[in-house]
């Protein structure tokens, strides 16, 4: 019977951080959406549709044009890849 709880515990926990991870990577994209719309650009908001791929671009070009690779739109975009990276292999791992 313990096991059962925890299995249960363990599936809500997963939900939960999926869920975070949807809830967290509106953020990036409608800020992206914004920047692309401002700026005119089609790249921008090509990269700003693609999930991890796109999102990992955009933290490239950033620092490649501006040469600031802490800024506020690159960390929320590592923070939130990094957090699909382990989480991805958390539910890989729990199959």
């Amino acid at each position: 019977m313990q096991t059962e709880a925890r299995k249960k515990l363990l599936a809500g926990l997963m939900l939960a951080l999926v869920g975070l991870i949807i809830v967290g990577a509106l953020a990036p994209y409608g800020y992206g959406i914004y920047i692309a719309a401002v700026s005119n650009s089609t790249n921008d908001l090509l990269c700003s549709l693609v999930p991890v791929i796109g999102q990992v671009c955009l933290i490239w070009a950033s620092w490649s044009l501006y040469g600031a690779f802490f800024n506020a739109y690159t960390i929320p975009l590592i923070v939130w890849t990094a957090l699909v990276i382990v989480f991805g292999n958390i539910l890989r791992a729990s199959r």
